[in-house]
């Protein structure tokens, strides 16, 4: 659409698009910054299958110079089979009062499963990625509750990340 043309321009977009190799679009911006530090990156993940180029991009960098990650998973929506609700241990009677006294809070059992499996799984990962962290490697693991692009952007900057690496479904 013309929205991606005027904020990435139409080259940069197509070239986005059509590569088989992963593309670094460079904000231009005056004066030209100097290229960032890159030891520390935030991997945002999905636990989606097309999440594993992510993952290997993170193996590669923390072998190579990166020193600290920021593992991310945002829960949007926590009633996705990403989380199996359906084993969910929880009082639906309990859930059911208090949804009459407090309505956006009836899923809060939800709530607080995805986030449990979330933090799991980003502990996994780390330990796949990572190893144990050490004085050299350190990573951090965040759940965050919301959208996907907003969580990722509000953890770059909080916790002053150089880089993001992301999968792509490729979808659209």
């Amino acid at each position: 659409p013309w929205v991606q043309r005027a904020f990435l321009g139409s080259t940069a977009e197509a070239v986005l698009r059509a590569s088989e190799v992963p593309v670094l679009i460079v904000h231009n911006s005056l004066p030209t910054p100097p290229p960032p530090r890159m030891e520390r990156l935030l991997f945002a993940t999905d636990f989606s299958p097309a999440g594993a180029a992510g993952e290997e991009w993170v193996r590669y960098l923390t072998q190579h110079g990166v020193r600290e990650a920021v593992l991310v998973h945002a829960i949007e929506n926590p009633l996705l089979d990403a989380y199996t609700p359906d084993t969910t241990d929880f009082n639906l009677r309990r859930v059911s009062a208090a949804s009459q006294q407090q309505p956006p809070r009836s899923a809060e059992p939800y709530w607080e499963h995805a986030d449990q499996v979330a933090a799991t799984k980003l502990s996994q990962l780390r330990q796949q990625l990572l190893g144990d962290p050490s004085h050299v490697l350190q990573a951090q693991i965040l759940a965050i509750e919301g959208s996907p692009s907003f969580a990722i952007l509000n953890a770059t900057v909080q916790h002053h990340v150089d880089f993001i690496v992301m999968a792509t479904h490729g979808r659209t």
